[in-house]
């Protein structure tokens, strides 16, 4: 079944069903599995009331977007990157099925000498870090298989959601930075410092040598 094509053929149809209604089609017949697998994300344990984040959630889902990245050569980083250091990030990625790689650059700025020190496992959640906080890729990142995903844009998800749903802002900011900072940055700058290490006593051999 296309998901996002339902929701996109139903329109302005689905918009005028009752909330209630709304939410049942979303987490029991179109996303129940994209719900489970990132609860991080989905759990927003609004202190209001049970349901009260069910409206934001499922305008969450109708910003959903279906990505694929294939890989043709596996010995070619450049046919596998997604992000690259410093680049504008405009989409996190919901990764349904296959594994990312997350990178640096060893050398110049060249895809034959981009090392990759992390890999991620599917049903995961990657560069919502820099959605949130409007930041630039700190690290590359690659599709070490054919990966298939969801979207989320910074547009959709600023402009959209944070206008409609402010009191979201500072949660969503303080978990993904929680998250990134333990899941991602830390251990990054440790391999990138092992590797400069590794490089500056390289050196310093070649030198005496």
């Amino acid at each position: 079944m296309d998901r996002l094509g339902f929701l996109k053929e139903a329109g302005h149809s689905f918009h005028l069903l009752p909330p209630f209604v709304r939410t049942e089609i979303i987490y029991k017949y179109l996303f129940p599995d994209i719900f489970d697998s990132f609860p991080r994300f989905f759990s927003p344990k609004s202190k209001r009331s049970v349901r009260a984040d069910e409206p934001f959630l499922v305008d969450i889902a109708t910003g959903l977007k279906p990505r694929k990245f294939s890989v043709y050569d596996k010995n070619d980083y450049c046919d596998q990157l997604i992000y690259e250091e410093d680049q504008e990030v405009a989409e996190m990625y919901f990764i349904v099925q296959g594994k990312i790689g997350v990178g640096i650059n060893t050398y110049a700025n060249l895809c034959d000498k981009l090392d990759i020190g992390q890999k991620l496992p599917e049903d995961e959640l990657i560069c919502d870090f820099y959605i949130m906080h409007k930041k630039r890729s700190n690290f590359n990142y690659f599709a070490l298989s054919d990966v298939r995903a969801f979207g989320l844009t910074r547009r959709y998800m600023h402009e959209v959601l944070f206008e409609k749903y402010p009191e979201y802002i500072k949660f969503y900011k303080f978990e993904s930075l929680r998250y990134y900072k333990t899941r991602v940055y830390l251990p990054m700058q440790k391999y990138r410092q092992g590797k400069q290490n590794q490089q500056m006593n390289l050196s310093m051999l070649q030198t005496k040598g």
